[in-house]
């Protein structure tokens, strides 16, 4: 427990570290890991003098500190405060020393507060964590689940900008005295016109990829737009990004492309 008091110390920005034990070997081992320092047994009480934070942990069922020990220590260190924690069973520090100015003692049943406030504190922050990790699950699967009309949608799209093209040409041959200008706004308005138009659809498309008879009522909608050629067109893009061009060429009909992408 005195090696793990020591590390998280460490690890929390304690640059200054003095062991004590019983065994000065062993108070020299663990000093070395954290760049810290071994004293020997008999010199503990005069090294209180300039510290800020005592953790005892000895197998001892003596106090290593008693109230009149401390109480000396403290017309040494001019009021300065020391935290003192003691995490043995039995404890090493007498519960008495909280009683004098400037000294602050913590034991294992103090701790144990600690912990569980903490504890409860982090059980609120996973609970709200938890409910983020849900809403984005819900939001990746919606994403997820539109992916297999995204060749329907670019396929409507790509029919309807046809559409516009061709009347635009039209329109021009048809009137060949339209200015730079007035060609720009007529494409301009007539874009405007076809991506109004496609709005609703778009949105139909991707809620009817999360219906349970989806295949069907994609196959219906493609029907009804008559953009078959076009959404095997786009498959066939999307495919060869992955097959080699001798497995796009074997296309598949176009109920079975349909359900490839929607569950690839």
């Amino acid at each position: 427990m005195g090696e793990l008091a020591v590390q998280n110390l460490h690890g929390s920005g304690v640059d200054r570290v003095t062991v004590v034990n019983r065994t000065f070997s062993k108070a020299e081992e663990l000093a070395n890991r954290f760049n810290g320092e071994a004293i020997p047994l008999e010199n503990f009480e005069s090294t209180l003098k300039d510290a800020d934070i005592l953790i005892t942990s000895a197998g001892t069922q003596d106090y290593v500190l008693t109230k009149e020990q401390m109480s000396s220590l403290i017309k040494k260190r001019n009021g300065k405060p020391i935290f003192l924690v003691d995490i043995a069973v039995p404890r090493n520090l007498d519960p008495a020393i909280n009683d004098l100015d400037s000294v602050f003692l913590y034991d294992i049943d103090d701790l144990q507060g600690i912990v569980d406030q903490n504890l409860s504190e982090r059980q609120k922050a996973a609970a709200q964590i938890d409910e983020m990790i849900e809403a984005e699950m819900d939001e990746f699967e919606e994403w997820l689940t539109t992916l297999g009309v995204v060749p329907i949608i670019s396929a409507l799209r790509k029919k309807a900008l046809t559409i516009q093209e061709q009347t635009m040409a039209s329109i021009e041959r048809k009137m060949p005295d339209l200015t730079a200008r007035e060609k720009k706004v007529l494409n301009k308005h007539t874009k405007s016109i076809i991506n109004q138009m496609l709005k609703e659809p778009i949105l139909q498309a991707k809620e009817m990829a999360g219906e349970e008879h989806a295949d069907d009522m994609l196959k219906l909608f493609i029907r009804v737009f008559g953009i078959d050629d076009e959404v095997e067109e786009e498959l066939r893009k999307q495919n060869s990004k992955h097959q080699s061009h001798e497995e796009v060429s074997r296309s598949l009909p176009l109920s079975g492309l349909i359900q490839a992408i929607q569950h690839r």
